[in-house]
């Protein structure tokens, strides 16, 4: 898709982006969350100035890989721009949001602090990584019957989410409970 909408990167390379249009873009990483390894090594041969998450998370401290990490961690600010989340909000037409390294470490510390998050906590969200969590990534997108059973085979003690997404949550555990099965959320501590 940034590809198509930006032709310069697919000239790029990994580390170097060179794309008028988003003059500070010089790194862009890719998560595999497509699940077929196949398709997303195909997926990520279109993108050529992109990098395999996996590849920058494993490297030993002697290694090229490693002084490259430096280079770019010196390189960082604290407010430059590490996500674009889209989100329909209340409208329902998708648009991004600008998130920062300081707004999401920020947010991710806040919350944890106030769900007075361990290291014994299982959660669905990034507030996790800041105090030592586990997280559980229930689906790929937005799905009530899958955080339920992410609630009840992974034992979170803490849920996230806007009204809306609770209340759809809450609706899918109910139905279960209508159709006799049992429903345990006795582990949430917070949601």
């Amino acid at each position: 898709m940034l590809c198509d909408a930006f032709p310069a990167l697919a000239n790029s390379s990994p580390g170097n982006i060179q794309e008028p249009a988003l003059p500070d873009l010089r790194h862009l990483i890719v998560v595999d969350n497509i699940g077929v390894r196949d398709h997303f090594e195909r997926e990520i041969q279109i993108a050529k100035p992109a990098v395999d998450f996996r590849e920058v998370m494993l490297w030993r401290e002697d290694t090229e890989e490693r002084r490259q990490v430096e280079h770019i961690a010196a390189g960082l600010d604290m407010h430059d721009i590490i996500n674009l989340q889209f989100t329909s909000g209340t409208t329902g037409l998708p648009k991004a949001a600008s998130l920062t390294h300081y707004n999401l470490l920020n947010n991710a510390l806040s919350i944890g602090r106030c769900m007075h998050f361990t290291p014994s906590d299982i959660l669905c969200n990034l507030a996790a990584w800041t105090h030592g969590s586990c997280i559980v990534y229930a689906s790929e997108v937005y799905d009530p019957s899958a955080i339920v059973d992410a609630i009840t085979q992974e034992r979170c003690t803490a849920l996230h989410g806007v009204p809306t997404h609770l209340l759809g949550v809450l609706a899918a555990a109910q139905k279960r409970r209508e159709e006799g099965k049992v429903v345990d959320t006795s582990c949430l501590r917070y949601v």
